[in-house]
């Protein structure tokens, strides 16, 4: 998705920028209730709090679910840590509000896709530490855990 926005961020605002006073009126019209709602809707669900909350991991469900041992509970906290950072960074990279510029729109969302991939890089490393010290059993009790559902239904 980043390589995406990116290979059209320039010939979009190259495209906008040729365009007159009286037709950037006319294509800021063309996408009312369309494609600028869309828009606006994207960036949105981008930083809903569904988005954000995809780094707020259940850790107490699953310090309860495996039974984790005294060696464990760091890399648990660990991850507990790295889950709030990414999801402090998440939330920094919202927009306030919807940019008006084609190009502008484009760059915020490169800005919210680099923050996803800033936050799944924080998190990575303390989840496969965690991981690595699971027991064959842990693990397979891990893999088929699900969120709780007061997170996934919001």
């Amino acid at each position: 998705m980043l390589q995406a926005v990116q290979i059209v961020r320039d010939p979009l605002q190259a495209f906008y920028n040729s365009l007159s006073d009286e037709q950037k009126q006319q294509f800021k019209k063309t996408g009312e209730g369309t494609a600028k709602e869309s828009t606006a809707n994207e960036l949105s669900n981008l930083c809903s709090e569904e988005s954000t909350n995809f780094t707020q991991l259940p850790t107490h469900a699953i310090e309860q679910s495996l039974s984790l041992n005294s060696q464990q509970k760091p890399a648990l906290d660990q991850l507990g840590t790295a889950s709030s950072k990414a999801s402090t960074e998440l939330e920094k990279s919202c927009p306030t509000e919807t940019p008006q510029n084609p190009a502008d729109r484009l760059d915020a969302i490169t800005k919210r896709l680099n923050a996803m991939i800033e936050a799944v890089k924080t998190i990575r490393p303390a989840l496969n530490n965690l991981y690595a010290s699971l027991s064959d059993d842990q693990k397979a009790r891990f893999n088929v855990m699900q969120r709780p559902a007061t997170a996934c239904s919001q």
